[in-house]
């Protein structure tokens, strides 16, 4: 298969795997792993499913889809997920005369929220948004129909699960229909230090960012920024989407975008789409998008916001910037290029000593 595969804690999920061309796989051996071949999560051969070699974490945990075999369709259901489910799996199958084998990704995360009326009371409701498995505590975003956030007073409660995740329930209080609100579940963004620039202070919240005095006393390490002024978060992203906002209304020079995971970060380097580098610029009052190094697109400087927003579609390799005020768009790349399943990092560069780069927090 080699993709990825979203799935939600506690539910169940298919791992995809065929054979191409398409023959019977009947009479084959039938195995998945994951990462190394002895960790066996389902195994099949002499026409029947062979469990003894099975990992105990999955045992009663796993279903051969075997109504598929005869069209050498081998997938896998895997059922009452965990956090720890995540990671590679490979299906492989063998006879005398063939040996194939395939990898696919496992990304499981929070269940997905679920919006209930909790209580009623005259014109006026209360919606409960509740949420799964978490870890670390996310953050709850409530919107209404035409995607602004709710200004009600919202309560939310966490809790920590036997398995030591956190379950998330959020209420507000609205008179609007609530088939026209929704809960968006979201974990907060910081700057890594570790791969700060030593030009760069980070500010305590980890949310902010300026230039500063070199700070001779910073140890290298492979990560961090060494020429550009420059730092990406703790968080990446190997796929799904993910939204965040940046103040940058002061800030009077900045470079704003996402980088991969295999882009250079050592010496001096471009610093454009083309070497995994994909951001919008704001400097010497000069708006653009590097696209190209020698000739990046100039965008009208009417076009700057005070906060920016930023869309990162991973499956659709796509990247969008929006005013957050107006809620208009100002660019997107569709053409990124980076590995399956690559590590993609909020990225951020900035030569402002007075002003920090701010990322948003939601409230």
């Amino acid at each position: 298969p080699n993709g990825h595969i979203i799935g939600f804690h506690r539910e169940d999920v298919i791992l995809p795997c065929s054979i191409s061309p398409a023959i019977t796989a009947v009479d084959m051996e039938v195995t998945w792993f994951k990462g190394a071949q002895d960790r066996i999560v389902h195994s099949y051969f002499d026409r029947t499913n062979q469990l003894k070699m099975q990992q105990n974490f999955y045992q009663g945990r796993t279903v051969l889809l075997r109504s598929g075999l005869p069209n050498g369709n081998l997938s896998l259901k895997l059922k009452n997920l965990h956090i720890s489910d995540s990671g590679a799996y490979t299906c492989s199958a063998f006879d005398k005369k063939l040996y194939e084998e395939g990898e696919v990704e496992l990304i499981v995360g929070g269940t997905e929220p679920i919006i209930s009326v909790d209580s009623a009371e005259g014109d006026q409701r209360r919606l409960m948004c509740k949420s799964d498995g978490w870890n670390p505590e996310p953050v709850v975003i409530w919107r209404n129909v035409n995607g602004r956030k709710i200004p009600s007073v919202i309560r939310t409660s966490v809790m920590k699960d036997d398995d030591g995740l956190l379950s998330i329930r959020s209420y507000v209080t609205v008179k609007e229909n609530p088939a026209v609100m929704t809960c968006l579940i979201r974990t907060t963004l910081t700057l890594d230090t570790d791969t700060a620039h030593p030009e760069l202070k980070i500010s305590t919240d980890g949310r902010g960012v300026k230039e500063y005095n070199r700070q001779e006393d910073i140890l290298d390490n492979p990560e961090r920024f060494d020429y550009w002024a420059c730092v990406v978060t703790k968080e990446c992203f190997v796929s799904g989407r993910h939204y965040w906002e940046i103040d940058v209304a002061k800030n009077i020079y900045w470079v704003i975008g996402v980088c991969r995971d295999s882009a250079r970060r050592k010496g001096d380097f471009v610093l454009s789409s083309q070497y995994g580098y994909w951001t919008l610029s704001w400097q010497s009052e000069e708006f653009s998008a590097l696209t190209d190094h020698a000739s990046p697109m100039h965008l009208q400087k009417e076009l700057k916001p005070q906060k920016l927003g930023v869309y990162l579609d991973h499956d659709k390799k796509q990247l969008s910037f929006y005013n957050v005020d107006t809620q208009s768009h100002i660019y997107t790349y569709s053409d990124m290029r980076y590995h399956k399943n690559e590590k993609v990092f909020p990225f951020f560069r900035t030569r402002d000593r007075l002003t920090d780069l701010i990322i948003l927090e939601e409230k």
